[in-house]
């Protein structure tokens, strides 16, 4: 009676450790999907020309389709805001960007140069993203700054 009182305590005892190990295997499966999940999307965001799109509208007279940024899985940026090269550095986390200090040429170009300064501003605010559908929007906190194609 003792051995089998004793074998049913070490099996209940068993059961409930490998079950918890389960769960928490089945937790560190979750968390490395969900990380394999948004390094793919920082990848996505590395490497690539991502042009400025919404503020064209408002720049009719400046050159505006070749403003870009490029953010390098190496930590820098560089781009060309329509007149003028900008470079520094940048942080790119799963949700989460942060750029600067930028340094740029000092070209002057009169026709630019408010769709310029637009843009160094506003790259100096971010410090979110959301990539979808093609698309990098960029945020400070939850307010929309920029779309980027």
């Amino acid at each position: 009676m003792k051995n089998n009182m004793l074998t049913v305590i070490l099996s209940i005892f068993s059961l409930s450790f490998t079950a918890c190990t389960l769960d928490t295997k089945m937790d560190s499966q979750a968390d490395r999907r969900e990380a394999d999940k948004h390094k793919m999307n920082q990848e996505k965001v590395f490497n690539k020309k991502w042009y400025f799109e919404d503020l064209s509208s408002e720049f009719k007279d400046a050159n505006t389709t070749k403003a870009y940024i490029k953010f390098e899985n190496n930590g820098s940026v560089s781009g060309f805001s329509g007149c003028n090269r900008f470079h520094g550095q940048v942080k790119v986390t799963e949700s989460d960007i942060i750029l600067g200090p930028l340094g740029s040429t000092r070209k002057a170009c009169p026709k630019v140069m408010a769709y310029e300064a637009k843009i160094l501003k506003m790259l100096r605010r971010v410090n979110r993203y959301v990539l979808r559908d093609g698309l990098l929007k960029l945020y400070r906190d939850e307010n929309q700054l920029g779309i980027l194609k």
